[in-house]
């Protein structure tokens, strides 16, 4: 009977290393985070290659690993009870299987998942390119499954959607304001909800970082000079370029960089994911969504960099002003003494009036920035002060091309 046995136990200790070898890939390889994936690529730049073709479609993916577990432990199952009907006989098949499937799961989900999400860039190297291979071998039937899977959501999806058309914008609109005026909703739900409906009215350009106001860096510059800007301006995303910023190479995460202590800039710069700066907001968001992207540059009718959206930019127009990774939104005005006050230099010039009681006008300008230009007849510097029908303007911060805060004393 042992020599039996012998085999089958062999047999069902490679179906549950294959089984751990699948259910750990896919908790290595998913759970990379960008410096691990571009260290990889620095010491393993193949197999880096291949695992990113395997995040790049993750659906085809998943399908391989779920195919491949579903196999081995398939095939594990049944030679499990065609041991035990041999050893035990059929009433051992019910407490046999449940016995299985306790160390199936400790042995080739639990642990390999574990172990693999705590080394996942050894475990990544290790699987990638056998799961590849795995994959194209595959290809039959995972277009098939992948056949069957669309045509179930694709029914899914278009009954959503025939739901969703029985109510209309407007009256989507008209139930936010019936629910504030009934009580259902704070005043500020009911604006975020009619924020979220007006998105698709409004183009990127709205609320775009125009590219006058852009922090950006010469990467001829060096580290450090990217360490001290994003030191002063606490910004998540900085452009990098080559000389001109219609030469852009990327966008760097600050937060990404200022964790890095090897020193590597370029290695960290993420291709620019460009948009035209009339795309909707809504679709931005949805793109931002699908791709896991949180920056893009704007482009304009000829190509050149009109400026700069993040996802932070687009939820700010839903719920307002909020907390971004780093720093406090300032409000726009606000009182620092007895008839002084510190105000943001991109306040609608109206808001502005009706804010602090007073009469600033122009025909060319919206903002106070604008009006400040105007009145100055240049970009104005640092501490610069402005008489005007008795209030006092001190230019207290500035970037590089535009007047960030002001302070407005009204005698």
């Amino acid at each position: 009977m042992m020599p039996f046995l012998l085999p089958q136990l062999l047999i069902l200790a490679v179906l549950l290393s294959l089984s751990a070898f699948f259910s750990g890939s896919e908790a290595a390889i998913f759970s990379l985070s960008k410096i691990e994936k571009r260290r990889l690529n620095s010491r393993h730049p193949k197999t880096s290659k291949v695992i990113s073709s395997l995040l790049d479609h993750p659906r085809r993916t998943l399908i391989t690993i779920l195919i491949g577990n579903m196999v081995v432990n398939t095939m594990a199952t049944t030679l499990v009870t065609t041991i035990a009907v041999h050893w035990l006989g059929p009433s051992g098949i019910g407490w046999t299987i449940a016995v299985f499937t306790f160390v199936l799961v400790i042995t080739s989900e639990l642990t390999p998942k574990v172990f693999a999400v705590n080394r996942n860039e050894w475990f990544s190297f290790f699987c990638a390119i056998p799961l590849d291979i795995f994959a194209r071998l595959l290809f039959p039937i995972r277009r098939f499954v992948r056949w069957v899977t669309d045509a179930v959501l694709s029914f899914l999806v278009r009954e959503r959607k025939t739901n969703a058309d029985l109510v209309s914008e407007s009256e989507l609109k008209a139930l936010a304001r019936i629910g504030e005026e009934e009580g259902v909703l704070r005043p500020e739900e009911g604006e975020m909800i009619q924020n979220l409906i007006n998105l698709g009215d409004r183009m990127i350009r709205e609320i775009m970082t125009p590219r006058t106001d852009m922090i950006a860096f010469d990467i001829e510059e060096g580290r450090e000079k990217l360490v001290a800007l994003i030191r002063q301006y606490h910004f998540s995303y900085v452009p990098i370029y080559e000389k001109t910023l219609d030469n852009l190479i990327g966008v760097i995460s600050t937060q990404e960089f200022m964790l890095d202590n090897q020193e590597r800039l370029r290695e960290l710069i993420a291709p620019p994911y460009y948009v035209p700066e009339t795309k909707p907001i809504d679709e931005l968001l949805e793109e931002f969504k699908d791709r896991g992207s949180r920056v893009a540059i704007c482009v304009d009718e000829y190509g050149g960099t009109a400026g700069l959206v993040t996802s932070e930019d687009i939820l700010e127009e839903i719920f307002g002003e909020f907390y971004d990774e780093y720093a406090k939104a300032d409000p726009l005005v606000k009182m620092i003494g007895d008839g002084t006050f510190l105000v943001h230099g991109k306040i609608n010039l109206n808001e502005l009036n009706e804010s602090l009681g007073i009469s600033l006008s122009s025909e060319t300008s919206e903002t106070l920035n604008g009006w400040l230009y105007e009145q100055f007849g240049k970009i104005p510097k640092q501490h610069e002060l402005l008489r005007w029908q008795g209030i006092e303007f001190r230019i207290k911060e500035m970037l590089p091309q535009r007047v960030l805060k002001v302070e407005i004393r009204k005698k």
